[in-house]
């Protein structure tokens, strides 16, 4: 059981941000991130300013857990699969769908006291008729559960974004992470 939480629990943290805000995101009008999304689902092409402006307003949502509006960046048909390394095994999730994506969310953030990113990069590239992009992300985190555990998490993933009925929405994530249960 401990295995399986700690795997969901895991999972739900590395394809999303962690719970802290991102530095600088205060500094930058909701308007403007709004004006370059717009623009960007407009023009029909994604620029890697409006997938950098996604991912901070993902990030921001992160920080409230709130599902319905991490939601609101997945399609109907998003699909996502992880694989979570720990010492003895290792377990591939994978989810499709928005309703599969929100009682993932739902029932593995109920247990996240805080977590608190200690590397995390991204690498966006853009397709060359600029109608999709990737984002690559490595990351480690370390997360305290409500119930005292405390873990690491290392992972790396691949997000695919495109602009779906004029908004630039994620497709498809696909991600390893390695679990460590710590002291």
């Amino acid at each position: 059981m401990l295995f399986r939480q700690l795997v969901l629990l895991s999972l739900a943290l590395i394809c999303v941000p962690a719970l802290n805000p991102p530095v600088g995101l205060a500094e930058e009008s909701p308007r403007d991130n709004q004006r370059i999304l717009l623009s960007q689902a407009e023009s029909g092409t994604i620029t890697e300013e409006a997938v950098q402006k996604l991912i901070e307003q993902v990030k921001a949502i992160g920080k409230n857990r709130d599902v319905e509006a991490l939601l609101k960046y997945f399609t109907p048909f998003t699909y996502s699969e992880f694989t979570v390394n720990t010492d003895a095994v290792s377990e591939i999730i994978r989810l499709s769908g928005i309703s599969e994506h929100r009682a993932f969310f739902q029932e593995t953030w109920q247990d996240v006291e805080s977590s608190e990113d200690v590397d995390d990069d991204f690498q966006i590239s853009l397709s060359g008729d600029e109608k999709t992009a990737l984002v690559r992300r490595t990351r480690q985190i370390n997360v305290t559960l409500k119930d005292g555990k405390r873990i690491l998490v290392m992972s790396t993933s691949l997000s695919r974004l495109a602009i779906v009925d004029g908004q630039l929405k994620i497709i498809s994530i696909q991600e390893s992470a390695d679990i460590d249960v710590r002291p």
